[in-house]
């Protein structure tokens, strides 16, 4: 799953990285998660978003100290 992004020199996170989703380091304060169609809908209670038709992202800060901290 998460080889193309590999190959393009993003790291991972090995502590939350699994099969199913990968935690990309896009930088020291901005990470990514990824994860397969079925594990969305573990995590999230909801079917995958038809690409084709909704566009959306959500950008959710990892800690409240680590946002507060580059205020």
């Amino acid at each position: 799953m998460i080889d193309l992004y590999i190959k393009l020199g993003f790291p991972f996170d090995a502590d939350l990285t699994t099969d199913e989703a990968g935690c990309m380091v896009v930088d020291a304060h901005i990470y990514a998660l990824l994860v397969t169609g079925p594990s969305f809908g573990t995590i999230t209670g909801r079917e995958p978003a038809d690409t084709a038709v909704v566009q959306k992202v959500a950008l959710v800060p990892r800690s409240t100290a680590a946002s507060a901290s580059t205020s």
